[in-house]
């Protein structure tokens, strides 16, 4: 239909308003993106990777930050003398992060449609290498001393017999090729000299004394148990029982473990030092629950996660003297998932 010629004038008017509109809008997304070009482009991203470069070349500590706002679930680093002091944020956003002999292994999950998991090795410089697929949800990654391999735990669903509980993988990689060289499921296990297997055995925390020797946690019937195996030869022995989520001193003559306790009527979990000579137990002095994979912060003080009291949804990390004396202090604020690279 023919608009009657009274109305022309307002359609015309209309037209041209509209065109001048989207004209302007025009130049403002324009001139906004040149804006974001440049701030890409300029100083701050060299100052982030400067002061990246300046902290991994002298003793550190790697960790996850999770002080909410764009750094969240970033992979960062801070001086091991003064680890509150300043921290640098890299571009590596992981889960569940560790590095040692100068390489790192970062758990990190695509969460899309259909969420996936993958660990992601590294070098001293942040630069993604190898990587492979994982089974499940990350909860545990250890580098060994030297670099070459990374044990790896993953939660997973599906096992009838972990109805009401919770089913495991524990893999052992080569960190320069990102292939599996074994799992841990395979592994031939005794216990007072006999062969010991249950269709309910999981494995998880593993901690390296060198490439080949290592420990670990092993669960079934509800009960837990430290085990010393090979990757070499695929065998590995019952220690002790009680002992979850193990990690090796510096000097290796101790790990420290979550123990499992009850407090007023709950089930907890307290930090404590098994001396592997002696046998002798040390509760430390952290009196709340624990549900972490303690770090060495040295051969006298060991570190590890707890929920934040000041922020939902945020991490810190906790030091506490490895003999049982003194009390637990913070170490860093809004952190996890912690390595000490000296």
């Amino acid at each position: 239909m023919i608009p009657p010629p009274e109305r022309k004038p307002a359609i015309v008017a209309f037209v041209l308003l509209c065109v001048a509109v989207f004209a302007a809008l025009g130049a403002y997304i324009a001139a906004t993106r040149s804006t974001a070009d440049k701030a890409t482009s300029s100083s701050p991203a060299a100052e982030i990777s400067a002061s990246v470069a300046a902290l991994s070349s002298r003793p550190h500590v790697l960790f996850r930050t999770t002080a909410l706002g764009p750094t969240y679930g970033r992979t960062a680093l801070a001086p091991l003398e003064a680890p509150a002091s300043t921290r640098a944020a890299t571009a590596l956003a992981c889960d569940r992060v560790h590095f040692a002999g100068g390489r790192g292994v970062c758990l990190t999950a695509n969460r899309g449609v259909v969420t996936t998991y993958r660990a992601v090795v590294f070098d001293e410089q942040f630069t993604p290498g190898a990587e492979l697929p994982l089974p499940g949800v990350p909860s545990r990654v250890r580098v060994a001393p030297d670099g070459s391999r990374a044990g790896i735990t993953v939660f997973v669903s599906g096992d009838s017999y972990a109805a009401g509980g919770f089913s495991t993988r524990a893999l052992i990689v080569d960190t320069s090729t990102g292939e599996v060289i074994a799992h841990l499921e395979e592994f031939a296990i005794a216990r007072d000299g006999r062969p010991f297997k249950a269709a309910d055995f999981n494995f998880w925390g593993i901690t390296f004394a060198d490439a080949d020797r290592f420990y670990a946690t092993l669960g079934t019937a509800g009960e837990t148990f430290l085990i010393e195996a090979r990757v070499s030869t695929k065998r590995g022995t019952v220690l002790r029982s009680g002992i979850e989520c193990p990690s090796l001193s510096p000097d290796r003559t101790r790990v420290v473990f979550k123990k499992r306790t009850m407090s007023s009527m709950r089930l907890v979990w307290r930090p404590a030092v098994l001396d592997l000579a002696t046998g002798r137990e040390t509760v430390l002095a952290e009196t709340r629950s624990m549900d972490d994979q303690s770090e060495w912060f040295d051969n006298d003080h060991v570190v590890y996660g707890l929920p934040s009291d000041r922020t939902p949804g945020s991490t810190d990390l906790w030091m506490v003297a490895a003999d049982g004396s003194g009390g637990a202090t913070i170490l860093m604020s809004d952190a996890w998932s912690v390595a000490v690279v000296r």
